[in-house]
């Protein structure tokens, strides 16, 4: 019997212990794989299979699969996650810096922060600095949410980075949508003929389900990656504050100034006065420092921060908890 795709997560189970720090063929599978797990268009998820990445790169399988291997023990990727469009979940996304003040307790800050209603997600910088992603109903909502936020870390004047973009999607998800969602969650790339075993479903019917929320746009898939946790290399975020007139155009430039360096980029859809940043690798301090001075330098760019990230944490608890209200019980 011919074996149903999405078995990457099969490959992350075998210990080597020969790593010694992320490479140049490391960071272009990063590249290729587009960590972040939304976006204003659909992703194809097939992008994210070992054969997919080889051929994208010019390399084998099996090379891929180790790679894969050696970036999960060292914990720097922690397998890969599925994220349902959060128009489906009548809610948008947003991104915002909080700065901890000088003399409070910055883990404790991370910790509350970390109970936040609608977390997406949690990057701990070095320094005073946390940025975090959450989702929200409307503007009452996002009072509450930022007030909870203001709450756990202290700064009473936190800056918003960028909205988060997703699909417009035109169907609602049916019971059985939501239940192939529910039960990638957390493991992302599991093989379907397991989930259509798991679900009581012809495989025929959640291939054809899954391949039509992927098309629309309904759920994007990214690893779970903690730049903090690379070994032999510095991933850090360079974070602009743009003019006036920036235009999408500039912030293209910025990403093609980078080429070489770039790990990530996202183009947002929405302006802020600090609205895009670029996930990079360098290998020492000064290097980070010279980026920095590029960066400053391109037109259109008033200020450049670089951002050394300490930790990234993974939210989403809430919407585990939202999915099974979506699907009714099964009948005995």
């Amino acid at each position: 019997m011919a074996r149903a795709p999405f078995g990457i997560d099969e490959c992350l189970n075998v210990r080597d212990s020969t790593w010694r720090g992320v490479d140049a063929l490391d960071i272009r599978i990063l590249r290729t794989m587009a960590i972040r797990p939304f976006g204003a268009e659909a992703k194809d998820p097939r992008m994210l299979q070992p054969p997919r990445l080889a051929r994208a790169l010019g390399v084998t399988v099996d090379t891929v699969k180790a790679r894969l291997r050696r970036m999960q023990e060292a914990g720097l990727l922690a397998g890969f996650q599925i994220l349902p469009n959060l128009r489906h979940l009548q809610r948008t996304g947003s991104a915002w810096l909080f700065q901890v003040p000088e003399g409070s307790d910055k883990e404790a800050a991370v910790q509350s922060a970390r109970e936040v209603d609608g977390l997406l997600g949690l990057h701990d910088y070095l320094g005073r600095a946390i940025c975090l992603d959450f989702a929200y109903r409307d503007t009452d909502d996002l009072r509450q949410v930022l007030d909870q936020c203001i709450s756990a870390t202290g700064d009473i004047r936190p800056r918003r980075f960028y909205d988060w973009d997703m699909p417009k999607v035109d169907r609602s998800l049916t019971a059985i949508d939501w239940r192939i969602i529910q039960a990638l969650r957390g493991r992302a790339m599991r093989p379907l003929s397991e989930v259509a075993t798991e679900l009581g479903l012809a495989l025929r019917t959640v291939k054809r389900r899954h391949d039509q929320m992927a098309h629309e746009g309904s759920f994007f898939i990214g690893p779970l990656l903690d730049p903090g946790r690379a070994r032999g290399i510095l991933l850090f975020e360079l974070v602009f504050r743009l003019r006036g007139e920036a235009t999408r155009a500039t912030l293209h430039g910025i990403r093609e100034a980078f080429a070489n360096e770039l790990v990530f980029a996202h183009v947002p859809h929405t302006g802020q006065p600090w609205n895009f940043n670029v996930l990079l690798h360098a290998e020492s301090a000064a290097d980070v420092d010279g980026l920095a001075r590029r960066g400053a330098a391109l037109p259109g760019v008033e200020a450049v921060e670089p951002w050394l990230i300490r930790q990234r944490i993974e939210g989403g608890r809430w919407i585990d908890h939202d999915i099974p209200t979506r699907v009714p019980p099964v009948e005995a």
